[in-house]
């Protein structure tokens, strides 16, 4: 029987075993991820469910969202940005959702290490080009809107605590995630990343053509 080579590495549902303090590119498995996604909860689950939702508040659910919300600030056509929000919690397909407060309480240093050596190895595996320090202020923008809905529509709190300034686009957001959780069975996180990723790569494809 295979074995992992270091205390630090889990075992994935495709059989490998991912090393948490050494990632590597070779042992990233997409469905590994979205399966990680798709099965851990927002808010430390903690969460206020609707009897009404046919699907789960995920964290594949919130990397949704958040790329819609990434249309507020950049054409759906592009791609690739559409991907760094699709992919901007991916590493937590192996880590876990581990909460701010958590994060705060054991030291956030340490925790965003390990995070951006995944997602390293993500990028690498897919062909991608990590984000720029402006495109990761983008997306953190998308993702703090994102949290501000999910908050309103699943804490008892209804995000009270979270600052965001969000506008007129509230209701039209907060409808959109909550069609999604009454009318989907999952979150299609897989099908927007294999659907962006083939756009990205025709994109890069004709890029080649012109210079070429």
């Amino acid at each position: 029987m295979p074995k992992p080579e270091t205390l630090t590495s889990i075992e994935t549902i495709s059989g490998k075993f991912f090393d948490l303090a050494n990632p590597k590119a070779k042992d990233v498995d997409l469905h590994d991820i979205y399966l990680g996604l798709e099965r851990e909860w927002r808010f430390s689950n903690q969460i206020n469910m609707n009897p009404s939702w046919r699907t789960v508040p995920t964290v594949a659910l919130h990397c949704v969202f958040t790329q819609y919300i990434m249309t507020m600030f950049y054409p759906i056509e592009n791609s690739l940005m559409m991907l760094h929000a699709l992919l901007h919690d991916a590493h937590e397909g192996y880590m876990g959702d581990i909460s701010t407060p958590l994060k705060i309480t054991i030291g956030n240093n340490r925790v965003n290490e390990i995070a951006d050596g995944i997602d390293v190895a993500i990028y690498e595996k897919l062909g991608l080009p990590l984000p720029t320090g402006k495109e990761k202020d983008i997306i953190k923008k998308a993702d703090r809107i994102s949290l501000k809905i999910e908050a309103s529509l699943y804490l008892p709190s209804e995000g009270s605590w979270c600052m965001e300034e969000i506008g007129d686009k509230k209701n039209e957001l907060r409808k959109y995630i909550v069609d999604r959780l009454m009318m989907s069975t999952g979150s299609q996180w897989m099908a927007s990343v294999q659907y962006f990723l083939g756009e990205y790569r025709k994109s890069v494809r004709k890029n080649i053509q012109k210079i070429a």
